[in-house]
């Protein structure tokens, strides 16, 4: 995999064009970037055009084919180009504040969650800072968290959680990514003590922030 992706400005000039042209005039350039998602090099030419100094369409665009072009090309990536891809999403987690356009790259970053055990340091980085923006992006990340990284790190993805929805709950703020952490994390309630515990208490909490209407006037969602 090649950090100056020979397919950049062909990406670049074919995403262009999509916008442009009708749904009835673009069958010709889907073809061709179909093609090109099963590139392995197509994926740092799409990282390349997501970079802030592009319009939202054509990040949006790059965002979406990240997670497609990943999806075909990963039985080919080497253990050192995962590392450079998991950097890049690192990057992007951390520059990114449009929560509309992180969760477009958090989809395309769960594919490789289940061989990334190290985005539990990550998460915790986020949680230590106490800031709600990095909050909310934590917990739209282990939202994603697939059960077999579940089952490597339990004890971390289970205090992250708790910890993170608690702080939501008992701040107010947060709330809408808070119960998508919660309804997430149901389905791993029957394996976790803790979760089980935590669970009817929270369940309590959500309902009585809907009877106040918080979630839909959460200033944070």
């Amino acid at each position: 995999m090649t950090f100056f992706s020979k397919d950049f400005k062909k990406l670049a000039y074919l995403f262009s064009k999509l916008l442009q042209l009708g749904p009835d005039e673009n069958s010709d350039i889907n073809s061709e970037l179909y093609s090109l998602y099963s590139e392995v090099d197509t994926l740092i030419a799409l990282f390349n055009l997501f970079q802030p100094n592009y319009s939202n369409e054509i990040r949006s665009l790059s965002g979406c084919a990240i997670k497609t072009t990943l999806k075909n090309v990963l039985h080919l990536l080497t253990d050192s180009d995962l590392s450079s891809i998991k950097q890049l999403f690192i990057d992007i987690f951390q520059s990114e504040h449009n929560l509309e356009t992180l969760n477009i790259v958090i989809e395309a970053a769960s594919l490789i969650f289940d061989r990334w055990p190290e985005i539990f340091d990550f998460l915790q980085s986020l949680v230590d800072t106490e800031s709600d923006e990095q909050f909310q992006l934590a917990m739209a990340i282990l939202s994603k968290i697939p059960e077999e990284l579940y089952n490597q790190s339990t004890e971390k993805f289970v205090e992250m959680c708790t910890r993170l929805i608690t702080i939501s709950l008992d701040q107010q703020t947060n709330c809408r990514a808070a119960l998508g952490l919660f309804s997430s994390i149901s389905h791993f309630i029957p394996i976790s003590d803790s979760l089980n515990q935590s669970f009817p208490n929270f369940y309590i909490k959500f309902l009585e922030l809907f009877q106040e209407y918080l979630i839909i006037n959460d200033s944070y969602s």
